[in-house]
């Protein structure tokens, strides 16, 4: 459900996709910042579950750092 909710909310499907041991890890690119925004701004509903880690937000644009966020949660081992 968290999938298809994050999918929809996205409104355009990643560039690549894997799942792993139940989770599924989802890439996308914009070609522009505004585009970018959108992006971020439309996944921001789905960011609130729990169940949800965002990784890394990259810049391919030089001389623009690459902003890179650690989930601080404990996981079940």
């Amino acid at each position: 459900m968290l999938k298809s909710e994050v999918l929809c909310a996205a409104m355009t499907e990643p560039y690549e996709s894997t799942e792993y041991q139940g989770m599924v890890d989802f890439h996308w690119s914009a070609t522009n910042l505004p585009e970018a925004k959108r992006l971020a701004e439309a996944l921001k509903s789905a960011a609130r579950h729990p169940e949800l880690v965002l990784l890394q937000v990259m810049s391919r644009v030089d001389g623009v750092d690459s902003i890179c966020i650690k989930d601080e949660r404990r996981t079940r081992h």
